[in-house]
C-alpha cells in the first residue's frame, strides 16, 4: 500500500505511517530504536532513516482513516484503486 520495501530503513518507514494513523507505544519505541541504532552502530544509515521517517510520516498525515476500511469487503479491489481512495502516494 504504502510502497516501502522489508529492508529496516523501510519498515521504520511504515512503523512512521502507521504511528500517524494509529497511535500507539511500540510503534515509538521501534522508531526510536532504529534512531538510536543507526546513530551509535551505523551513522551511514541516519540520512536514508530520517527520510523514511519524514516520507512515512507525511503519507500517514495525509491518507484517510485506514482503520475505517472495511477490508475485508473489496479483496478484488486493485491497489491503485484502493491507494486512489485513501489518498496514499507510494513511495
Amino acid at each position: 500500500m504504502t510502497g516501502f520495501d522489508t529492508s529496516p530503513i523501510g519498515e521504520i518507514g511504515l512503523q512512521t505511517f502507521h504511528l500517524s494513523q494509529f497511535p500507539y507505544p511500540l510503534a515509538t519505541m521501534l522508531i526510536a530504536n532504529g534512531l538510536m541504532y543507526s546513530t551509535l552502530l551505523a551513522p551511514e544509515e541516519l540520512p536514508p532513516l530520517l527520510d523514511a521517517i519524514a516520507q512515512g510520516w507525511q503519507m500517514g498525515k495525509t491518507a484517510r482513516d485506514l482503520f475505517a476500511q472495511k477490508w475485508e469487503e473489496a479483496w478484488d479491489k486493485p491497489l491503485a484503486q484502493w491507494q486512489a481512495e485513501l489518498k496514499i502516494q507510494p513511495i
